[in-house]
């Protein structure tokens, strides 16, 4: 039985005078307190870029020792460094020798 066929059932007894007005009040905060516990989980995992799955991320790394957090801020960083620089790189290939100089430079390269 749902909560509002139970709340209506309270309401049914409460205007025949069975119950007081103080049992129905407090039948229904019984009602609406067990229902409020039962609030139904989520069995998916959150998406990857959610708040909860960060908070977890963030969770899960402020539980590393000290020398693994740094480590992996680290790792981090050194990943967009790696990243910007070649950026750049492809830039200047780019301006170099414009778009088509280096599609056929990497082909060459890839033997294609």
């Amino acid at each position: 039985m749902s909560k509002y066929e139970e709340l209506s059932k309270l309401k049914e007894l409460l205007d025949a005078g069975v119950l007081s007005k103080e049992e129905f009040e407090a039948e229904k905060k019984k009602i609406l307190d067990a229902s409020e516990e039962v609030k139904p989980t989520s069995t998916k995992k959150p998406g990857f870029f959610s708040k909860e799955a960060a908070r977890q991320r963030q969770e899960a790394f402020e539980k590393l020792p000290k020398a693994e957090q740094q480590r992996q801020q680290m790792m981090g960083v050194g990943i967009g460094i790696f990243f910007a620089i070649f950026a750049c790189m492809l830039m200047f290939f780019v301006m170099l020798f414009g778009w088509s100089g280096v599609k056929a430079g990497i082909e060459n390269l890839w033997g294609r």
